[in-house]
């Protein structure tokens, strides 16, 4: 435990760099104006462009996009995710009864790293995204829990990213060195792992996310130039969301990816934090 409080006191201790992330909401205003959730896929390729056409550095779309929706929808988001000049990240999940999962190409595996068994949340079946739409993506992150939060997973025996991984990545520019359930590091002191390669973080001591509406982003009332060389995250606020329970509360779920994914880059960016005991 000693090693937790630690990182809990080299969170609190020093500046912060400025975070190059966004996250933009589909919220209750959204869900209601936009004919409720999930959004048509048309209407998701028009936000999409949206936020590309405000200088986004890359998006990350934290929906399932594993099944087949209308056939105008998902070729008009096929055709937007071809046409995008921008890093996008899918996510994916584990699940066990999904018993014809769609394939996971090679190019997505972390071949660079090994895992033995047991040492990640692990399956040989789950959510993955459509062919269409993962064969333009830049990454696919599994997102399996939020805390403690899971850097590497294996599907079907092999090493994959976590959507926490995938999405650090490309707010820090570069590559993270990871030493499998040792320790994780950006150009700095390294953060510890667990057994089952998870970072333990701490929890939000607040819930009062300030999110981008999309709403907002579609009528062109939010400030030109918002989402900037942000990483953006294009999520989920509405009533059907899931919760967990956290020491200040229920929190959303994808408020929550929110909060761990600043609190995980916010340690590596840290010029000196205090030296952690290794695991």
């Amino acid at each position: 435990m000693l090693r937790w409080s630690l990182l809990l006191f080299a969170l609190a201790a020093s500046p912060l760099l400025a975070r190059p992330v966004e996250i933009v909401m589909v919220d209750h205003a959204a869900e209601k104006e936009l004919g409720g959730f999930p959004l048509d896929r048309g209407q998701l390729a028009h936000a999409i462009e949206v936020i590309e056409h405000d200088g986004a550095r890359a998006i990350v779309i934290k929906f399932f996009l594993d099944q087949p929706r209308t056939k105008e929808g998902d070729e008009r988001l096929t055709a937007t995710l071809k046409a995008g000049k921008v890093p996008v990240v899918l996510q994916a999940r584990i699940d066990e009864t999904e018993l014809k999962p769609n394939p996971l190409a090679p190019r997505f595996i972390r071949t660079d790293l090994s895992l033995a068994p047991g040492a990640a949340l692990a399956g040989t079946n789950g959510w993955l995204p459509l062919t269409s739409f993962a064969d333009t993506a830049t990454a696919v992150g599994f997102i399996d829990d939020l805390n403690p939060a899971p850097v590497l997973e294996l599907y079907r025996g092999q090493t994959v990213p976590s959507l926490y991984l995938a999405t650090l990545e490309l707010m820090l520019g570069g590559k993270v060195e990871i030493e499998p359930n040792r320790s994780l590091r950006f150009k700095g002191p390294a953060l510890p792992l667990d057994a089952k390669n998870r970072v333990h973080l701490p929890w939000p001591k607040e819930d009062n996310l300030a999110y981008v509406a999309l709403l907002d982003l579609l009528r062109g009332t939010t400030p030109r130039g918002t989402l900037q060389d942000k990483v953006v995250i294009l999520a989920y606020d509405g009533e059907q969301m899931q919760t967990f329970d956290t020491p200040i509360g229920k929190v959303k779920a994808h408020r929550l990816f929110y909060y761990e994914l600043c609190s995980l880059y916010d340690y590596l960016t840290r010029p000196v934090p205090p030296a952690l005991p290794g695991p």
